[in-house]
């Protein structure tokens, strides 16, 4: 018969046999999710480690390679062939390469020498400028733009920006025709070239449909009064109105296979993703705009 004490020492042991065993489980765990934060794959010879996104208004990214050239006509394949989601939205090689940015520099969309490139098939247009303004410095691609805004015809589907020891590729799932926030070399070096990749986009359709969505804090509260501004990219049309007290909006009459961009502003709030771009097929509804407040 075992005495009280041998008892209170086995029930000890089995207590702390099992801390152990969780606390193996804890390690295990979190060695895993560390080894998916870090792990990298393989394309080819290039080392596509994801990098964690920044903090701009439309990009995507950056994902950084060690490699001194990829073509926009490679990141499409990677989305066709290779299932690189980051790419899958790109429908071409279109692809403008200015190999001298320089601070506020304005460059028409034509091969110009050495200093701007076209390639991947996509035809010249000169009435059409890519505005590329980088820092003094020259480390950061601080905004950029296409225009003006009666002759776009096509928009932007990644940047990529070369600098020091490789690249950073910024992608625009939803296209974009100009960005305001800042763009970086690898290590914030001094950027060598930036490589826009382009898309075509429809020729306007004389059918129509509808945008709706609603302004909401954090919490899932309406915010009233907001004003959205939509704006048809390749007529340069706007459009303007408020959402309700409960925070919806809609535009009705919308002409689809033409290119949007649609904005929200408040006096009180700030918005998470405040300015986006795409292209209008059918009734769009659910686009939504979250404030940073709660």
């Amino acid at each position: 018969m075992k005495s009280p004490r041998d008892n209170n020492m086995s029930h000890t042991f089995r207590v702390m046999t099992f801390a152990l065993f969780i606390l193996a489980l804890v390690n295990v765990s979190f060695a895993q999710t560390r080894s998916s934060e870090i792990k990298t794959r393989q394309t080819g010879t290039i080392d596509t480690k994801r990098v964690v996104p920044q903090s701009v208004a439309n990009a995507q990214g950056p994902w950084f390679y060690q490699t001194p050239v990829i073509a926009c006509k490679q990141l499409w394949d990677w989305g066709v062939f290779n299932g690189q989601t980051q790419y899958e939205h790109f429908s071409g090689p279109w692809e403008m390469r200015v190999n001298q940015p320089v601070p506020a520099s304005s460059f028409p969309v034509e091969n110009n020498g050495s200093i701007v490139e076209l390639d991947g098939g996509m035809p010249a247009k000169p009435e059409l400028s890519a505005a590329l303004n980088t820092s003094v410095s020259g480390n950061v691609l601080t905004s950029w733009s296409l225009g003006p805004m009666n002759q776009i015809d096509r928009a932007v589907s990644a940047i990529v920006i070369r600098g020091g020891n490789g690249l950073n590729v910024y992608t625009y799932p939803n296209l974009a025709i100009g960005d305001n926030e800042p763009l970086i070399a690898p290590g914030g070096a001094t950027i060598e070239n930036v490589v826009l990749c382009m898309e075509p986009f429809s020729v306007p359709s004389s059918a129509e449909a509808t945008i709706s969505g609603r302004a909401l804090t954090m919490t899932g509260t309406g915010i009233s009064s907001a004003r959205i501004q939509l704006t048809n990219l390749a007529t340069g049309q706007t459009r303007i109105i408020n959402t309700n007290p409960f925070g919806y909006y809609t535009f009705q009459d919308i002409n689809v296979a033409e290119l949007y961009q649609i904005s929200i502003s408040h006096k009180r709030h700030q918005f998470i993703e405040g300015t986006r771009t795409f292209t209008l097929d059918s009734d769009l509804t659910g686009l939504d705009f979250v404030s940073s407040s709660w």
